[in-house]
Order: structure tokens, then C-alpha cells, then sequence
């Protein structure tokens, strides 16, 4: 009795690896050939995931390709999850890490104590790619204002040369330099 259970799961259930995936016209949705463990290849299957999150795999290469665990059915494959152990990083308890394919990929990391992390070797872009404006860096801001500060503070009264109250009214709006209120949003310099 165990034995029919086994192959009739066995039937059902599959692992492979995708061999390609393209977007598709229609539907935007990802589609993905795939090649199950005894060597058989599918036709272009949906490439289904979480509803929040849509990737596409990166091609196989020599070190391997994205894996995936599929139910069949019929002459389809309805792939159930994937994995893709190229380029796995280290997570800590507690943590969520989203990750791009490749060895120079970004990462993100949601730490369990809110912090969040990106690491990158490429640009981070605030609001979308096509963003041009650097971030303000609380600690450059901060010393810009000091070095602004700084040209009040060392200004020499001279009489008639109207620097004098300048140099008053300027004291009186803005006794000292601030620093930066919120240092929540942290670069490696």
C-alpha cells in the first residue's frame, strides 16, 4: 500500500531546473522551460511566486541553475517554489533577506530589530532609476553648515561695511549650528 502512495506522489510531484524564461507579451507573467529530474523538458510554464515578489531566474550556468519543485498536471507543470544556490548569503535568525541574481546582486536585509540594510556595489536610486539628486548625508550637511557657521563667526566688524549687523542679526536668528535631527537613514562613507 505505501509503495502505490509513493509512486502515485511520485507521479504528481517533480524536481527540475529551468533551462530559459522569457517575459510574456500578453499576460507580463514569466514564463520558464523547465527540465525535470529524469531529463524530459516542458513546454513554457508560469513562473508563479508570492503575489508581492516577481523574478525572473538567471540563466543556467556552469555552477548550476535555478531549482524548482513542480505538480503536474496533465501535460503542465504548476511550479509550487524555487531555490537558486549560486549565490546564497548568510541569514541571521530572525532576518529576511531579498536578493537580485548574480555575483555583484544587490541585497536588501530586514533585520528583526527594524533596521533595514542594503548592500550594494552599484547606485542606490531613491524614487527611480532615472533619480538624479544625491541623498543629503546628515554628517555632510552637518559640517557644511559649520563651515557656514564658521564665516559668521570669524567675520571682522568693520565699520560702515554693513558686516557688523549682519553678522548681529545672524547670531540673534541662529545662535549655533544644528546638527542634523535625524540620523535614522546611515551610508558607509
Amino acid at each position: 500500500m505505501k509503495d502505490r502512495g509513493q509512486q502515485a506522489i511520485a507521479a504528481l510531484i517533480d524536481f527540475g531546473k529551468i533551462l530559459s524564461s522569457k517575459i510574456a507579451d500578453a499576460k507580463s507573467s514569466v514564463l520558464a522551460k523547465i527540465e525535470g529530474a529524469g531529463g524530459e523538458q516542458s513546454a513554457e510554464e508560469v513562473l508563479s511566486t508570492h503575489a508581492a515578489i516577481i523574478f525572473r531566474p538567471a540563466e543556467p550556468t556552469s555552477a548550476g541553475a535555478c531549482e524548482v519543485m513542480f505538480i503536474r498536471q496533465d501535460d503542465e507543470r504548476a511550479i509550487v517554489t524555487s531555490r537558486d544556490v549560486r549565490w546564497q548569503v548568510s541569514v541571521e535568525p530572525g532576518e529576511t533577506v531579498v536578493r537580485a541574481f548574480g555575483d555583484s546582486a544587490a541585497l536588501l536585509r530586514l533585520k528583526p530589530n527594524g533596521d533595514v540594510v542594503i548592500e550594494t556595489s552599484g547606485t542606490i536610486y531613491n524614487g527611480s532609476a532615472t533619480a538624479t539628486d544625491a541623498l543629503a548625508l546628515a554628517s555632510k550637511v552637518d559640517a557644511e553648515l559649520q563651515r557656514i557657521w564658521a564665516v559668521f563667526n570669524t567675520w571682522a566688524v568693520v565699520a560702515t561695511d554693513g558686516g557688523g549687523a549682519l553678522k548681529v542679526l545672524a547670531t540673534a536668528a541662529y545662535p549655533g549650528v544644528l546638527t542634523t535631527p535625524s540620523a535614522r537613514a546611515k551610508v558607509d562613507a
